[in-house]
């Protein structure tokens, strides 16, 4: 089973953008062969992207896409209605993965790191050097999507064969 993991680099706002990047999972799905999607549920954007994928679930039918915590508490400082979100959100996830009891310094970094471990591929929103890099050393795939400019890098173009045109043979 093919995994991507998908972390956020920075706060986008990508609810302005929900067409384009539930287009870039459809071709995670059908053209990639992800079945399993490793979401980080941080604040933000990484939370809207969660929560965009388990709207569109049925176009993927057999994909598994689980919610991952850095640590247990995550949420407690965040205001109500982003916890509610939270709840609602990975109500909705096949599974909630969570590296830690307690909170550290580096907890997001490690969690970012696990997941790219586990995962075949990896989707960057917006920019994060160290997640590149990372990324890079790890000799994992990196799609970089950066949503205020609606564009993957790099920009996947695949060939796909068109159908043949009848062409009627005249006398």
């Amino acid at each position: 089973m093919k995994i991507c993991a998908i972390i956020a680099g920075g706060d986008r706002n990508l609810k302005f953008c929900e067409d384009f990047f539930t287009k870039r999972v459809a071709l995670l799905y059908y053209d990639f062969g992800i079945r399993k999607i490793l979401c980080g549920v941080g604040r933000g954007t990484e939370l809207t992207a969660l929560n965009l994928i388990l709207d569109q679930r049925q176009l993927y039918p057999s994909m598994k896409i689980d919610g991952v915590f850095t640590h247990e508490e995550e949420a407690n400082h965040w205001r109500e209605n982003e916890r509610e979100m939270l709840y609602r959100v990975i109500a909705r996830c096949d599974e909630e993965l969570i590296l830690k009891p307690v909170y550290g310094s580096e907890m997001r970094f490690q969690r970012n790191i696990v997941m790219m471990d586990i995962a075949d591929l990896v989707l960057l929103i917006g920019d994060d050097t160290e997640t590149e890099y990372w990324a890079n050393r790890m000799m994992k795939p990196l799609l970089k999507l950066d949503p205020d400019k609606e564009r993957m890098i790099p920009e996947i173009r695949l060939f796909r064969q068109k159908p043949l045109r009848s062409f009627a043979i005249l006398p």
